[in-house]
This record gives structure tokens, sequence and C-alpha cells, in this order.
């Protein structure tokens, strides 16, 4: 513009006009709640859950150690992996001949669903009759924060909106003192992803995941203090034999805190609750990466608290409208590159094969769906991409993924881009 216009959209000139238009027009809106969201899109057809708990593992849990046990990776234990199988290959961090990798953990059948789980999960083998363990996951990134950003908003580059402001947009928040999505991080920092894993992208502001804070004395951050939930997430007020079911201890930031908040906050109408433990890229490194000292310490840290949601969701009523799942953004690999001389097992980053579990909301129960090659290295039946996944989860909140657009740029996006589809068997 040139200077001479500039001059006269002064602040003062600003404010008078908004007085008389924007912020007037603003305040009416707020006060005529019932009307805000009235343009938003609603439900395409009846929900059979109401909320989502997602349960994310930020590194990508191995599981060839804790849910698909291969025979084979320990017969040919330190062996060279065959040259056909991995020619032309991209590793995320080999770089010469991987070898073969065998679990040092034992496995075992559990329930009337005979599932297979390894001895790193002693509660989650307690509950395999309420759970669907999805073992053909496949994605198209090896690198952490891409693939996280896909399994969040179904692309892997930043800028579109995460699930949970999909899902915000598309139903908004049973209770208005609420946001209608909250992320609640554990472990050591943020996922490699960022904020670019909750980001309403295009979507109104109001859709952008809201993430509590983490300190002693909980308080929201200064960008989400509008919102009024500090008495949520205050769990002392827990009976004793609840805050030891969860492992939780008030006062203190842990994955088993987090898990009883995010069951409190779908009791009060929270929509969308994602949990982010970091920790699990296991590359045998060091003791502090690999897969028989650290591996066993994250299950720790998140096994109990997992099935205690599961177990008080379902005692509460809750299960059957909330749908849990758990996972990360993709699995490991059947063989890697010794570090050195390291003595450490460890396994690289890989894309075309992990394992997903989730609970409640109409899913079915007692079910393992799909199976990989006897490497546990591509999916042999059955494969589900991330966006299969998400149609699902959104096809059980009563939403079609085909049907939830927003128009940007002059093009419609949606969650699931122009992929996906709804997984009928597991539901």
């Amino acid at each position: 513009m040139p200077q001479d216009e500039l001059k006269l959209v002064t602040r003062r000139h600003f404010f008078r006009q908004s007085g008389l238009v924007g912020l007037g027009s603003a305040a009416a809106a707020m006060l005529l709640k019932d009307n805000v969201y009235a343009g938003t899109p609603g439900l395409h057809h009846p929900a059979k859950a109401k909320s989502v708990i997602f349960l994310f593992m930020a590194g990508g849990p191995s599981q060839l150690d804790l849910f698909d046990y291969k025979p084979y990776l320990n017969k040919y234990h330190g062996r060279p992996v065959c040259e056909d199988i991995v020619k032309g290959e991209r590793f995320a961090f080999t770089k010469r001949h991987p070898r073969f990798v065998g679990t040092p953990h034992s496995f075992r059948r559990f329930g009337q669903s005979g599932a297979e789980l390894s001895n790193l999960l002693p509660r989650l083998s307690t509950i395999v009759d309420d759970v669907t363990f999805i073992k053909s996951m496949r994605t198209t990134q090896f690198n952490h924060a891409p693939a996280q950003i896909l399994m969040n908003t179904g692309h892997e580059i930043p800028g579109r909106p995460s699930m949970g402001s999909w899902l915000s947009y598309g139903m908004r928040s049973g209770n208005r003192d609420l946001p209608a999505f909250v992320v609640l991080p554990s472990g050591r920092d943020l996922p490699d992803g960022g904020e670019a894993c909750w980001s309403c992208g295009f979507l109104p502001a109001v859709d952008q995941g809201v993430k509590l804070s983490r300190q002693r004395n909980p308080r929201l951050a200064p960008e989400t203090r509008q919102w009024r939930v500090p008495n949520l997430v205050d769990i002392s007020k827990e009976p004793a034999s609840v805050l030891r079911m969860y492992g939780a201890e008030p006062g203190k930031s842990s994955f088993a805190n987090n898990c009883l908040v995010a069951r409190r906050l779908v009791e009060s109408g929270v929509g969308f609750v994602q949990l982010y433990h970091r920790g699990w890229d296991t590359h045998g490194s060091s003791i502090h990466d690999d897969i028989v000292g650290k591996l066993p310490t994250l299950c720790r840290e998140t096994d109990q608290a997992s099935v205690a949601l599961v177990r008080d969701l379902k005692q509460c009523g809750l299960l059957d409208q909330t749908i849990v799942v758990w996972g990360g953004e993709f699995g490991r690999s059947p063989g890697t590159e010794r570090h050195g001389k390291s003595k450490f097992l460890g396994r690289d980053h890989h894309p075309r094969a992990f394992t997903v579990w989730v609970a409640g909301g109409g899913f079915k129960s007692g079910l393992t769906y799909g199976s990989t090659d006897e490497l546990g290295y591509n999916v042999a039946t059955d494969p589900v991409s991330v966006h299969d996944l998400q149609a699902t989860i959104l096809n059980q909140m009563g939403i079609d993924h085909t049907r939830l657009t927003y128009r940007f740029q002059d093009r419609d996006y949606r969650l699931t881009d122009t992929h996906g589809q709804v997984l009928r068997n597991l539901v």
C-alpha cells in the first residue's frame, strides 16, 4: 500500500472500527454459545464412540520383542540378512549389511483369544480378550518426525491438521468449558515431530490441540489459560485404590498420571486425548537405547497404566464409547548393524510392518488381525495403512472420512487425503 494510505490505518482507527463491527460481533457470538459452532459438519452416521484416547509411544516400539514373535530370528541370530531381502532397501541408520537380531525376551499365549505376547507386558496379558491387535500396520516413512506427523495428520509434511483437530472440527467438545482436543506428554522431551503432531493446520484455531503443563502444581500453558481445567489434572482426590491401580503419584510427571487424567477428561466430555511417551528408539548403541535394558524400562513405565486405563474405563461403563489406541509411528527391523564392537542389542527403524492395539469404541475384542512373514520384515496378510486406521477411527466416531473436508487454497482437504478405507472386519 502507498505510505499515505498506510498512515490512515492507525491503531486507534483499527480499534474504533473493530469496536463497531469486529469485536462486537465476536462478543455477541460468544454470548450465543449454542450457535458458535453452527457451521461445523456434524456426524454422518450414528456413532459407536464419543471419545478417543491415543497412547502414542514416540520412537517406534519393537513389535518383534513385544507382540510378533519370530523363532526364525532367534535361530539365525547374528547371521547376515539375505542379500535378496535387503537389496535396494533404504535404512535410517544401517549403513553396511545388516545381521539378524533374535529377541532376548520370552513369549506366551494368553486368554481365550490365544494372543501371543512378550514377558515384558504382564499387565496387557490380562486383558487380551478386550483388545484388537493389528499386526499388519505399515507406513511410508522411516524417520521419526515425518512418520509421527503422518500418523497424526495423514501427511508427512508439517502444516496439515491432526486427527484430534479434525475430530474437534467435526464434533466439538461435549463440555463448553473444555477443549475438544488435549495433549499430555511424558518421557524425555516432546516427540520428534513436535507440535506439528497436534496442530490444527488450516482449521480454525479453536481446533488446536491443547498441551497441558507437566509442572508439579498443574496449570495451563500461557496460550491455553482460557480453559478451566486445573481441577481435572489434580489427581490427589482420586481414591488410593485407583492411584495404586494406575501406579500414579500425585504431584509427579508420569505416563501413569497422564492416563488417569485422560480418563477424567473423557468423563468430562473431551473428545480426543493424546498421550505422548517418548524414548522407544532402541538402536542398541548403549544401555540407554537397547532392547535388553531400555525396552523393559519403557514397558514398566507404560504397561500398568495402559491396562489400568482400559480396566477403569470398563468399570466406569465408558469403554464401549471410548476408543483406546496404543502404538507408535513405525516398528523395528528384524536385522541391524552392530554399533562398532557394542555388545548391546538394538534394531533400526522399520516402516514395512509393525503392531498397534485398539480397545473399546466398537472395535472387536479378542482379535488378532493381519500377520507378517517369518522374518517380521513384510506384511503377509491383511495390510493396514495409516490412512486405513484413521478412516476406521473416524467411522466409529460417526464420521465418514471422505466427507469430513475443509476447503483451503482452492482445494478440499481431508485427514485421509485420497487414501484410506474403513476396516469393516475390525468393528
